[in-house]
């Protein structure tokens, strides 16, 4: 499934970009896969000023709600969507008079973010899990398709023998970079920020990898989108 309307731009104040839309928009300050001393960073925080209103990305059902801030996920409310994909939402000062089984829709009012429970400051911890499991997601991989490059961005990737196409795009939103990719052969989009990749067309069969951008002949910077030929 996917959630938004969410858009993502490379840049912001940490250099790890930031997201507009649902379900807040604000720059992110932790993203996923970051390193912790418990493991990889389970989803993705969103620096936000206390009392900033968190709104659904997606219809749900609430699985769970906490009021209480005695955990280190402080207040929260948990999602349950169609698909059993879970969504949560951590750390906030209060959450919406919500019980479980309610239904929310796309937009709804889940509360308002705060720094309770294990925070160092304000923010909104947004996680996503996949269906019927607690193996958590990239938030970014699952946004609804509107992940942003600044238009005027240009760039040429020439994996040679490392099954990379050479490729010139201006940069838009993910479906006209994938219609464009199509319409040129390539089999995925991967869009790059700070040398990590973000997001993968669904469906595409190739992927590009960390050790393999190390290996491209050309610095690939924040913003990038290399299509990928299998």
């Amino acid at each position: 499934m996917t959630f938004g309307p969410t858009t993502y731009k490379p840049g912001g104040p940490w250099g790890y970009g930031q997201i507009e839309g649902l379900p807040v928009s604000g720059p992110i300050s932790s993203p996923y896969g970051d390193p912790r001393s418990g493991g990889p960073h389970t989803g993705l925080d969103i620096a936000i000023i206390t009392g900033t209103p968190i709104l659904a990305p997606a219809a749900g059902v609430v699985d769970r709600i906490d009021h209480a801030d005695i955990s280190r996920n402080g207040k929260f409310v948990a999602l349950d969507h169609a698909d059993g994909t879970m969504s949560v939402y951590l750390h906030m000062s209060a959450p919406a008079l919500l019980s479980p089984g309610a239904h929310v829709a796309v937009g709804a009012f889940l509360g308002a973010s705060g720094s309770t429970g294990f925070s160092t400051g304000p923010h909104l911890h947004w996680g996503v899990f996949a269906p019927g499991t607690s193996t958590p997601l990239d938030p970014l991989s699952v946004i609804d398709g509107a992940v942003s490059i600044d238009r005027g961005t240009f760039v040429t990737a020439n994996g040679i023998g490392m099954g990379v196409t050479s490729a010139v795009w201006q940069g838009g939103t993910v479906s006209e970079m994938a219609a464009a990719a199509a319409s040129e052969g390539a089999v995925s989009v991967t869009v790059f920020a700070d040398g990590q990749p973000l997001v993968l067309i669904p469906g595409a069969p190739a992927f590009v990898n960390k050790a393999m951008l190390d290996r491209f002949p050309v610095d690939v910077p924040i913003g990038t989108i290399v299509f990928v030929a299998t």
